[in-house]
C-alpha cells in the first residue's frame, strides 16, 4: 500500500466531500414541502456521508498499515491522466449538446477505448456505439427521461 499517496487521496476526497454536504447539497437541492415525507436531499447526503467515511477510513489505514513509498506523490503520469479527465468531461458537455446524447456519447467513448491504446476499428465502432445507444434506450423507454 502506498501511504502517502493513500493518505493524500482520503484528504482530497473527505474535503471535497464535506464541501459537498455543507455548502452544495444544502444550495442545489430544496426542502421538501411535505413535513413527513424524505427529503429529496436524503440520497445525495448518503452518499457524500459515505464517501467522507470510507475516505477518513482511507486515511487511518494509510496512517496505521501503510509502507512508506519513496518519490513523489503526484507523478507525472497522473497528472496527464487527470488533465485527460478534466478535458474530456468539458469536452463531452460540449459534444453532447451540440450532436445529441446519442452521436457525443459515442464520440467521446471512442475517445476514451482510443486513448486506452485500442486501435481496432471495428472494436471502437462496436463497443462505442453499442454503449451509447444501450445508454440512450435504458434512457428513453426504461426511465423515460429523454
Amino acid at each position: 500500500m502506498k501511504r502517502r499517496t493513500d493518505a493524500f487521496t482520503g484528504l482530497f476526497l473527505s474535503a471535497v466531500g464535506l464541501v459537498m454536504l455543507v455548502w452544495v447539497i444544502p444550495a442545489q437541492i430544496p426542502n421538501s414541502s411535505d413535513p413527513t415525507a424524505i427529503p429529496p436531499s436524503f440520497m445525495a447526503n448518503l452518499t457524500i456521508g459515505l464517501i467522507v467515511a470510507l475516505s477518513l477510513v482511507l486515511i487511518a489505514k494509510a496512517l496505521l498499515q501503510g509502507k512508506p513509498e519513496s518519490g513523489p506523490v503526484i507523478t507525472r503520469s497522473s497528472l496527464k491522466w487527470f488533465a485527460f479527465v478534466l478535458v474530456s468531461l468539458v469536452g463531452s458537455g460540449f459534444l453532447i449538446h451540440y450532436l445529441g446524447f446519442m452521436w457525443g456519447g459515442a464520440l467521446l467513448i471512442a475517445g476514451y477505448i482510443l486513448f486506452m491504446g485500442e486501435r481496432r476499428p471495428t472494436i471502437v465502432l462496436a463497443v462505442a456505439g453499442g454503449t451509447a445507444g444501450f445508454c440512450y434506450c435504458v434512457l428513453k423507454y426504461v426511465l423515460k427521461v429523454i
